[in-house]
């Protein structure tokens, strides 16, 4: 009988290794396509503007890549990567820190609004307009609480709009995010894959700028890549306090921010088919605890969030109202993109949140079957769709700092000119970013071709995560806010990809 469940256990793994590895064979082919031939570029007001890219430059720069990489396979010696990755966090944290302090800006759009909910709580402002709209605001979007309760404990140790703090705090999310990162690759794929991958990472702009963004993402990462690196470290040693920490940890990223349910979701994946290839009961207790404390998230931080505040609890815009509107046109907008349906539904029915998720469905139930009978608009529709929330190259890095407020000091020129469109340095820096998105896909595409058969669980942890963010993304509301965390993880199988390439092509003697 334990054979037959140790065989079905390697069964559904091989099921499983093949099913990721073709998705994300099909899914970074056409990433990559996209990006040698065309470019998203958004505007302030998140217009996206699509345009042909020069496709020469862009493999040109790929194969420039593989050029490098094959002649460092070649060379017995290997430089200390290490060394190199330990000066990349260095440089990185200097400049970071310098943009930081050198802008001095305070948060706006949503992260601005969570802000101003804490401000409120804490300085017991009874203003009738301010009060009622920040109560809205919660109202609408309880998935808010857990970081609203951090924020207002944040205010209360280190006083209200320190957002310079906030930021810092970013900063060090980042490094331990990357941190954890460098543990897992170490683990799966060696030192210096880990070290490069460490390096590539510090070079991806996109996402380390998202320190300013005064919201639940960087601090949510930093937790959600403890609890893959804690994971990996249960599956392989079994010790429960590994399996233990991975679930709080990953506990912890949703309270940040619930898109990191989808981490949860690739985790909990990952230990039930070891439990189904090992029946180890240590497996057992650690899923049920991770699906326990996730299941406590929403409620947990709602009662904090009621006990701070004295606002009534609230289930919110229902999640279809953000499939209803992924699946839209969004005039003045790309499609699937923020257009103020979730605003309406909420007003339409007072609140009512049962009565909003029966409108979405009716929606939808007209919606689907008009995108099945025009298969020549859907594949137009889900191709801008996808074009404008993952063939951005700067994944709105710069966008969200103009929705920033400039404090009553000037800000440094330097500073200035990185995020300010039409100067020289943001051409620039658009333009590195550009390329190396290509390089990142190209690599993370040769990686699975030539490997996704031979790839373990454990190996595939970011790649289920990818998998999930991709088809997640597919029918959620659209934001490159959203798609930038996923192609950071990409880049350790980017290094990953170079590497076998060359290898496989040093071994043929080419």
């Amino acid at each position: 009988m334990e054979s037959e469940g140790m065989k079905c256990g390697m069964v559904l793994d091989k099921i499983y290794r093949y099913t990721v590895g073709m998705l994300m064979i099909v899914i970074t082919g056409v990433l990559f396509a996209m990006a040698l031939c065309g470019t998203s570029f958004i505007s302030q007001s998140e217009h996206t503007t699509y345009r042909a890219d020069n496709f020469i430059v862009q493999l040109a720069a790929v194969l420039a890549v593989t050029a490098i990489t094959f002649a460092a396979v070649r060379i017995k010696k290997q430089p200390e990567f290490r060394k190199a990755a330990a000066a990349a966090c260095v440089l990185l944290g200097i400049f970071l820190f310098a943009l930081i302090v050198g802008t001095q800006m305070a948060p706006g759009s949503d992260s601005g609004m969570i802000c101003a909910v804490a401000r409120r709580i804490i300085r017991n402002d009874l203003s009738e307009d301010f009060t009622q709209t920040t109560i809205r605001y919660m109202q609408k979007y309880p998935n808010q609480n857990g970081m609203v309760v951090f924020i207002w404990a944040l205010f209360n140790f280190i006083g209200t709009d320190n957002y310079i703090a906030l930021q810092l705090i970013n900063l060090a999310a980042l490094f331990i995010a990357y941190y954890y990162i460098y543990r897992l690759i170490k683990e799966v794929f060696g030192e210096d894959i880990a070290a490069v991958s460490v390096i590539v990472m510090c070079m991806f702009l996109p996402f380390s700028i998202y320190v300013m963004f005064v919201y639940g993402t960087m601090l949510g990462m930093a937790c959600a890549m403890a609890a893959c690196y804690m994971l990996v470290r249960f599956v392989r040693d079994g010790h429960m306090r590994h399996g233990v920490l991975s679930a709080v940890m990953v506990a912890l990223a949703c309270v940040f921010k619930s898109n990191y349910m989808i981490v949860f979701a690739a985790l909990l994946i990952t230990e039930l088919i070891t439990l189904i290839k090992t029946r180890s009961r240590k497996m057992l207790a650690a899923a049920v605890l991770m699906t326990a404390l996730n299941m406590m998230v929403s409620p947990l931080t709602s009662a904090a969030y009621t006990a701070i505040s004295g606002d009534a609890a609230s289930d919110g815009v229902p999640h279809l109202a953000w499939v209803a509107m992924g699946l839209q046109e969004s005039p003045g907008r790309a499609e699937g993109w923020y257009n103020g349906y979730n605003d309406r539904v909420y007003a339409d029915n007072n609140g009512d949140t049962a009565a909003e998720s029966q409108q979405c469905r009716e929606y939808l139930r007209q919606r689907i079957p008009y995108m099945l009978k025009n298969p020549a608009y859907t594949v137009k529709f889900f191709a801008k769709k996808t074009a404008s929330q993952w063939n951005n190259p700067t994944f709105e890095c710069f966008t969200f700092i103009g929705d920033m407020q400039t404090a009553n000091h000037k800000v440094m020129p330097s500073m200035e000119a990185i995020y300010t469109d039409g100067t020289s340095v943001n051409s620039l820096l658009i333009k590195f970013m550009n390329i190396m998105q290509s390089v990142i896909l190209g690599g993370a595409f040769a990686y699975f071709v030539l490997n996704f058969k031979r790839s373990d669980l454990q190996e595939l942890i970011y790649a289920l995560i990818f998998v999930g963010g991709f088809l997640f993304h597919f029918m959620w509301e659209a934001k490159c806010q959203y798609t930038v965390v996923y192609i950071l993880l990409l880049i350790p199988y980017a290094v990953m990809g170079y590497n076998a390439m060359c290898r496989r092509l040093q071994e043929r003697g080419r």
